[in-house]
Formats: C-alpha cells, sequence, structure tokens
C-alpha cells in the first residue's frame, strides 16, 4: 500500500480477509489506518500534491475494501 501498488493476488487477499471481519469493526479499523496515514502526512504542518496523492490512493484502496472514511 505504501508504494501505491497492489498486485490483483494481493487485493483478493485483503478482500478475503475483509470479507470475515465484521463491517462495524472493519469501518473502525479503515478509520484508525487513514487517521494515522493523515497524522504521517500533516506532521511537517503541509500537504504536498505527492501527498494528496497518496492520500487518495489509501482512500481508493480501503474503499475497495468494503469502506472509507
Amino acid at each position: 500500500m505504501l508504494d501505491g501498488k497492489v498486485e490483483p493476488a494481493e487485493m483478493a487477499m485483503a478482500e478475503e480477509l475483509g470479507r470475515r471481519i465484521d463491517p462495524s469493526h472493519r469501518k473502525s479499523v479503515h478509520a484508525r489506518i487513514y487517521a494515522a496515514v493523515l497524522h504521517e502526512v500533516v506532521a511537517d504542518g503541509r500537504i504536498s500534491h505527492r501527498e494528496e496523492i497518496y492520500l487518495r490512493q489509501v482512500r481508493e484502496f480501503l474503499s475497495r475494501l468494503g469502506w472509507a472514511p
């Protein structure tokens, strides 16, 4: 996820694992992941264009797994 590249086999495995988790718990986990990513991005007090792209990729990935903040 960090490099923005998720192979089809990795995505299939992540989707399968996600289906095993209760939707409310999945939302909680995804929200914590996104909060951690946001914290990392804003640590220097600014958001670059590259970081905007990274945030969008993380949201798209989380969305494909069932929910994104």
